[in-house]
C-alpha cells in the first residue's frame, strides 16, 4: 500500500472559475480575460491591470461582498478533480487526506467568508469535516508526503522549497513558468493529463 498522502487543493484557478465571474461582474465578453497570457503574478494585480484599475479599486468596487465569491462558477472539471484525489483510475478508494487550501485577499474583507459560502454550496464536506484551511502562506504546510495542487507559481515554488510535492495546475497564465530543470515540479500540459496524474498519487 502506498504511503498516505495529504493533498491540498487550491480554489481560484483550480476549482473556481474566477475569470468568468469577473467577466460577468464587469459585463465583459466571455473569454476577454483569457485572450492574452498573464504574467506569473497574483490574480488581482493582473486582472486589475487588464481592466485599467488599481488593485484596490478592483476589489472594493466589484468584489468586496460575500455574494460575489459565493456565486463564482466552478470549472467543468472540478468534480472529476475532487474525485481523482479520493479514487484511483481503477475505482479503488485511496488512503489520502484531502484539504482545501486557499489564500485570502489582503484587500477584500469579504473574500474568506465568500469562499466558505462557495464551498458550502458546492462541496460542503470540506467545511463540515474541518478540511478547509485559509492561509496566505501555503509553504507553512509543505513537507514529506504532502502535495499542493495550485495554479500560482509563487505558492507552488514556496511549498516545493518547504519540502512538499507540487503540481502547477495548467492555466494560460502559467504556461511559461519553470523549465525542464525543475523535475520535481509536476507540470501537466492539460487538465485531462493533470487529473490522470492525480489519480495515481
Amino acid at each position: 500500500m502506498k504511503n498516505k498522502k495529504t493533498i491540498f487543493l487550491d480554489l481560484d484557478g483550480v476549482l473556481v472559475d474566477l475569470f468568468s465571474g469577473v467577466e460577468k461582474r464587469f459585463n465583459l465578453t466571455k473569454g476577454f480575460l483569457s485572450r492574452k497570457p498573464y504574467l506569473c503574478r497574483p490574480y488581482s494585480i493582473d486582472l486589475a491591470h487588464k481592466l485599467g484599475m488599481t488593485e484596490e479599486d478592483f476589489w472594493e468596487t466589484k468584489a468586496n461582498n460575500i455574494e460575489f465569491w459565493e456565486n463564482l462558477p466552478k470549472y467543468s472539471w472540478s468534480d472529476d478533480l475532487i474525485n481523482s484525489c479520493f479514487t484511483n483510475s481503477r475505482g479503488v478508494i485511496k488512503n489520502n487526506d484531502v484539504f482545501i487550501l486557499t489564500a485570502p485577499s489582503k484587500i477584500c474583507t469579504a473574500c474568506s467568508s465568500g469562499k466558505v459560502a462557495w464551498l458550502n454550496k458546492h462541496y460542503p464536506f470540506f467545511v463540515k469535516s474541518g478540511k478547509l484551511i485559509i492561509s496566505s502562506d501555503k509553504s507553512l504546510l509543505g513537507g514529506k508526503n504532502r502535495i499542493l495542487i495550485d495554479d500560482t507559481v509563487k505558492k507552488v515554488w514556496g511549498f516545493h522549497e518547504a519540502g512538499g510535492e507540487v503540481m502547477l495546475w495548467p492555466q494560460i497564465y502559467n504556461k511559461a513558468a519553470f523549465t525542464m530543470e525543475h523535475k520535481k515540479i509536476l507540470r501537466p500540459k492539460s487538465v485531462a493529463q493533470a487529473i490522470k496524474m492525480i489519480k495515481e498519487l
